[in-house]
């Protein structure tokens, strides 16, 4: 081999043994603009709407991916959130299905004036539905030896213990949950968050089997933490949050995530099951929690009973917005709408209308700083509304133009176009732009 080829080769060869080795040639993908994407957003008028050519779709390892991801990353179960960074331009997406058709722990971003899906993060371990299937049939004690033979090469092929954290070999978590609400971006550590409830320890015993390492030797290197994980852009992997010190258990379903520039940390939140309910924000550059106590160290799992003056925050499965303007958090659910003021460090009920309906599983939430305006919409049965916090109500719209298409979308506002986007799960783009209105 000349000199001249060894080091493209040599570099080749750390990026397949080494997790994130890739990221020190990858550099910030360079999206051409669509020439008749930038045409309609620059045309479009407050009040109208528009649907975009069909999307694009590149990326990491996407040839080997090319069927399943051909209209993007699809719509993942309880994953209606893109958090927008500023810094990239794009809007990031990651999430795993509650079961069917897959679970991936996969990372994408979202350009919108090159109307491009690009993935960061293929699918590590490939789809993780499957090693489910095989332990629960080991419960279950059905066709032992062929799942215990499936489970030992799984294992053996796809997971390592490194840096305290069990995880896939190119660095993500094993069996990620669903995402709900819980994923946002934060600009100081220019990392997204990802609260995937899992710290993946349970993989541990497994693993020592299919490997045949010792167990108890294993888990003295396992380090302390959450089970929230990090994608690193630098690195392009994901990384486990871990520390000795204080903090929440990050076990309970349901909650959300959420970076507030005010604070310059992002807030945790759930009112779910057990001792794990409660308010908390994490500073990414210091790695340290900190309990909120909101309202006076009101204990919310069991105050959103729908009795008078219990339902003070937001119940599981919420989304939420925040407004620097205002410098409140708004969080919707069902009919209701919560605020959660961030200087007074407390949680309100603030309206109720039988005509909304909020769900993370089903609409989308954002804020549209430019005209002070929360828009909501439920994508598959075509609605969208408009909340207000000067009157705390809320406003049918019914957007000229391109109607709103009728399927699962996920979506976020840009700020830097001025529209809010939704994409949709057949690789569609619809965009809205707000503004005065009649």
């Amino acid at each position: 081999m000349t000199p001249r080829h060894f080091l493209p080769a040599l570099l080749l060869a750390l990026s397949v043994l080494l997790p994130g080795a890739q990221a020190a040639a990858a550099a910030k993908p360079d999206y051409k603009a669509d020439k008749f994407t930038v045409k309609t957003l620059k045309g479009l008028q407050p009040g109208h709407s528009a649907v975009l050519p069909e999307v694009r779709v590149t990326g990491r390892g996407i040839k080997k991916w090319r069927m399943t991801f051909r209209n993007g990353p699809h719509v993942r179960d309880f994953g209606m959130k893109m958090p927008y960074m500023a810094d990239r331009g794009t809007a990031f997406y990651a999430g795993a299905n509650h079961g069917s058709p897959h679970v991936f722990n996969d990372a994408w971003e979202f350009h919108l004036a090159s109307n491009t899906w690009h993935l960061l993060f293929p699918p590590d371990g490939g789809d993780h539905l499957t090693m489910y299937k095989a332990r629960h049939a080991l419960i279950k004690k059905r066709d032992i030896g062929k799942n215990k033979r499936f489970l030992n090469d799984w294992y053996a092929k796809n997971v390592v213990l490194r840096d305290g954290t069990m995880q896939t070999k190119g660095g993500g978590p094993i069996r990620p949950w669903h995402t709900w609400d819980g994923i946002t971006y934060d600009p100081r550590s220019k990392r997204a968050l990802w609260a995937v409830l899992n710290a993946g320890h349970g993989h541990l015993r497994p693993y020592a089997e299919a490997t045949g390492q010792d167990l108890k030797a294993l888990r003295k290197q396992l380090k302390p933490g959450t089970g929230l994980w990090m994608f690193d852009f630098d690195k392009m992997h994901w990384v486990r949050q871990t520390d000795t010190r204080f903090h929440p258990k990050l076990k309970a379903m349901g909650g959300f995530l959420h970076y507030i520039p005010d604070l310059e940390t992002s807030v945790w939140f759930t009112s779910n099951w057990n001792d794990d309910s409660g308010m908390w924000s994490y500073d990414s550059v210091a790695n340290k929690w900190k309990n909120l106590h909101p309202n006076g160290r009101t204990k919310f799992y069991g105050v959103n009973v729908n009795r008078p003056g219990k339902n003070l925050a937001p119940p599981q499965e919420m989304q939420v917005a925040y407004s620097a303007r205002h410098k409140k958090l708004i969080a919707v659910r069902g009919s209701g709408v919560w605020s959660y003021d961030v200087e007074k460090d407390q949680w309100a009920k603030i309206a109720e209308d039988i005509d909304i309906f909020a769900h993370d599983a089903r609409t989308v939430f954002v804020y549209d700083d430019r005209n002070d305006v929360f828009l909501l919409t439920y994508p598959r049965k075509g609605l969208l509304h408009a909340f207000s916090l000067k009157t705390n109500t809320w406003r049918e719209l019914r957007p000229k133009g391109a109607g709103l298409f009728k399927e699962k979308a996920t979506g976020y506002f840009d700020p830097e176009w001025g529209v809010f986007v939704l994409v949709g799960i057949k690789g569609r783009t619809w965009v809205y732009r707000h503004g005065p209105l009649p």
